[in-house]
């Protein structure tokens, strides 16, 4: 799986960000509703969408975005997912 430009990443078959996820809110009793995911690149894409709101980063990819709740306005070098919680979490 690429997730930036000259980075290949191996996974597991069968294992992903969303199996982690929904593996972790099981074991915490955390319902996925209650989730907030937040990524940037292909392999987020099953996060973003187990995730009860799912937001990608601006520089995202444009298949994390198609999935995504909510998109940043800002990118990862521009502190976009603090700039974000900052905005719509913790008001």
């Amino acid at each position: 799986m690429r997730t930036f430009p000259g980075t290949v990443e191996f996974m597991t078959p069968g294992l992903d960000k969303g199996v982690a996820l929904r593996r972790y809110a099981e074991r915490n009793s955390i319902p996925l509703g209650e989730i907030l995911a937040i990524g940037d690149m292909d392999n987020d894409i099953p996060m973003i969408e187990a995730a009860g709101w799912g937001v990608c980063m601006a520089n995202g990819c444009d298949e994390c975005k198609a999935v995504a709740d909510a998109v940043t306005e800002y990118g990862v070098l521009e502190d976009g997912m603090g700039l974000y919680l900052e905005k719509y979490v913790l008001v």
